[in-house]
């Protein structure tokens, strides 16, 4: 979602560079939902701020699906927890794809061409493909109980009904961006 992306870009890449030092000129997001954010930094925080916009989107994300359970309001709650999924859906799989296919201008693909490489790539794709796996189950978890909590106890065909839409909802979000 756009929501995903300026989370990404502006409280990721944008503050993080801001914060250490560097600049944050302007960020843009494309109707691919590709974005960019033009930032400087000093060079000891580049690392730092190219892994900014993934942390950011998987941070704000796990801190909406608590949110999602906590406010009153159950259309309020589900909207929290579709942005929190849709930030889910953002960071953690990014990390994963341009760790697994690091060429390019990608954000890990640039970081790990900063680092020791041979040792900071298995850590990337363990960790990201856990935070994806976790991210993915938390957040969809969310949207489930506050679906439930609008509709009611689901029986099992709608419980599954639900699974499935949110999964056909994901992996079209996928087929479409690739």
């Amino acid at each position: 979602s756009v929501a995903a992306v300026v989370v990404h870009e502006v409280l990721g890449h944008g503050l993080t560079a801001a914060a250490l030092g560097g600049t944050f000129r302007r960020f843009w997001v494309q109707l691919d939902l590709m974005g960019a954010a033009a930032t400087s930094s000093p060079p000891e925080h580049r690392v730092t701020v190219l892994a900014a916009g993934v942390v950011a989107s998987t941070v704000i994300g796990a801190l909406l699906i608590v949110l999602a359970r906590w406010v009153r309001g159950p259309w309020l709650g589900l909207a929290l927890a579709v942005v929190a999924a849709s930030c889910c859906h953002e960071g953690p799989p990014y990390a994963l794809w341009n760790t697994i296919f690091d060429a390019g201008s990608g954000d890990m693909a640039r970081l790990l061409s900063l680092v020791d490489r041979e040792h900071v790539r298995p850590w990337l794709l363990a960790s990201s493909m856990a935070v994806l796996v976790a991210g993915t189950w938390f957040a969809h978890l969310a949207v489930f109980r506050r679906c439930e909590d609008l509709l009611g106890p689901l029986s099992r065909g709608g419980a599954i009904a639900l699974g499935v839409g949110m999964t056909l909802v994901v992996t079209l979000g996928y087929w479409v961006f690739d």
